[in-house]
């Protein structure tokens, strides 16, 4: 496994199982400096992989969690 596909998987876990995104006061590049890697780098894998750069991401469950 390369190390942009292992930054990917952990970064699944930070959103799904840690719920990192539900902390207001933590952006995708606090994230992708915790994990790193430049924010640029992770959005190409999360685009080819999920169609949605980091930041949509961010967005996107923090739109979708229950308050």
């Amino acid at each position: 496994m390369d190390r942009l596909e292992k930054v990917y998987r952990e970064f699944g876990v930070m959103m799904t199982e840690d719920r990192i995104y539900e902390d207001a006061s933590v952006s995708y590049a606090d994230i992708c400096k915790e994990l790193g890697v430049l924010p640029s780098e992770l959005d190409e894998v999360l685009l080819r992989e999920l169609g949605y750069t980091g930041e949509e991401l961010m967005e996107k469950y923090r739109d979708e969690a229950p308050e």
